[in-house]
């Protein structure tokens, strides 16, 4: 995706015409303000949203790494749903966290978008690269380009979904001599392997009981990372626009026009698993469940609640949120077809999603005082 470098986030800079015009929204200040505990609401999206997520990303990693290794110890049809529904069970961690894509997540050691989630998959390039005499595993992977997408998710996506040329299906690409079976399986292991060492060290750097970036979250305010609470506020909404801008012109657009205003299939981001719809709304989640909060821990809309007295931004947000989710789960799968037969339905998709984003990046910044921070993607 060569645009996500050079994507300027029109929807958050559009942040500044927005707040000139919703400065009389903005009231919960001096006393009234103490009466809300802000703290509560960081807490929430905390422990609440973003640990949990983690949590989750960790042990889904771990679990497809076991599974691929069963699948190659035995590949049949059994073994390999088992593998391709143990990828699924990583994507959608790994796509809600991109909505808080601030502290670790810009390390670049443990960069998800560098490291194990340059998307898509390109299967004739992992097709040579597995062509080797060399041994494949963690040095060799880190030789290739990364930019050739070969390593990461996205590629055990290939390896679990796609098949070479000439290949009746994947199964066969992994029982037949003449697709290099036991090379394959060398490299599908050597990338699940890869990717849940990155993913535990970006959970050891999130954990508490590891370097303990959640604590200096939650603990807003008073801690280095975040001198004060608005910083927490700042960091969570600017990473949250963030995900929306990559859902609408990234997961959505490049696909529908990419080429040169016509579609470009081809860059969706799940092409081999059929999926590319799925991810989109995993990534909304993240934005969905950070501003919503759970059952039990408050979100950003606890708090934009308190600030606008007798406003209705909280739910002019609520409504986006439903209209942007209902029209991403209209988009019919798989999206490489649909964004060449019914580009109506995406474009309306694309249109529902910045309609959201222009509620959160104009009247919830206004209304809480805050000016969302730009994040630079790394996704080329």
């Amino acid at each position: 995706m060569d645009a996500l470098n050079r994507t300027t986030l029109r929807n958050i800079t559009a942040f500044s015409a927005a707040a000139l015009a919703g400065m009389a929204l903005v009231v919960g200040c001096g006393e009234d303000e103490a009466e809300f505990d802000r703290g509560a609401v960081i807490e929430g999206m905390g422990t609440g949203v973003i640990m949990p997520t983690v949590d989750a990303l960790h042990a889904a990693s771990q679990e497809l790494d076991t599974a691929a290794q069963t699948f190659c110890d035995a590949p049949d049809a059994t073994t390999l749903e088992a593998a391709r529904d143990a990828w699924l069970a990583v994507k959608a961690p790994l796509k809600r966290s991109e909505s808080f894509s601030f502290g670790p997540a810009r390390v670049p050691r443990v960069q998800m978008s560098m490291n194990v989630d340059k998307w898509p998959g390109r299967g004739e390039n992992i097709e040579a690269a597995l062509d080797t005499e060399a041994t494949i595993d963690e040095a060799y992977l880190t030789s290739l380009d990364y930019r050739d997408r070969v390593y990461g998710y996205p590629a055990a996506g290939y390896l679990l979904f796609g098949a070479p040329e000439g290949a009746a299906d994947t199964l066969a690409a992994y029982t037949d001599a003449a697709y290099l079976p036991e090379k394959r399986c060398e490299y599908l292991l050597a990338v699940t392997d890869h990717a849940a060492g990155i993913v535990a060290e970006y959970h050891n750097r999130w954990s508490p009981e590891g370097d303990g970036y959640l604590t200096q979250f939650v603990e807003a305010g008073s801690s280095d990372a975040f001198p004060s609470e608005q910083d927490a506020f700042t960091a969570v909404t600017g990473t949250m626009l963030f995900a929306l801008v990559q859902i609408s012109e990234m997961k959505l657009g490049v696909p529908l026009m990419g080429n040169e205003g016509a579609p470009k299939p081809e860059e969706v981001e799940a092409p081999y698993s059929n999926t590319s719809v799925d991810h989109a709304l995993w990534a909304f989640e993240g934005v969905e469940r950070l501003y919503l909060g759970t059952d039990e821990a408050m979100g950003l809309s606890d708090y934009v609640q308190f600030r606008q007295a007798a406003g209705n931004v909280d739910q002019t947000v609520r409504e986006r949120i439903a209209a942007a989710r209902s029209a991403l789960e209209a988009l019919n799968a798989p999206l490489a077809e649909t964004v060449v037969n019914d580009a109506d339905a995406v474009q309306a998709a694309i249109d529902a999603v910045d309609q959201l984003n222009q509620a959160l990046s104009g009247e919830v910044s206004t209304l809480l005082g805050i000016n969302p921070t730009t994040v630079e993607g790394d996704n080329d």
